[in-house]
């Protein structure tokens, strides 16, 4: 799963599966523990806020 999710992790914030791909990583961490879990959704939090698409999406992002 560690390999799935840094794949998930590496999608460009270009591609169009980015959104998608950043809260697949999230779901599959905290399926399998809870402390990497944290880091990811920081993580991906992060790089959305970073990249701009987190526009619109803040509500639902902060539920996870």
């Amino acid at each position: 799963t560690d390999r799935a999710v840094q794949l998930l992790l590496e999608t460009s914030a270009d591609n169009s599966s980015y959104y998608c791909d950043s809260l697949k990583a999230c779901l599959v961490t905290t399926i399998t523990s809870s402390g990497p879990s944290q880091s990811t959704i920081k993580l991906v939090a992060t790089n959305m806020i970073a990249n701009g698409k987190l526009a619109g999406r803040a509500k639902r992002v902060s539920l996870v």
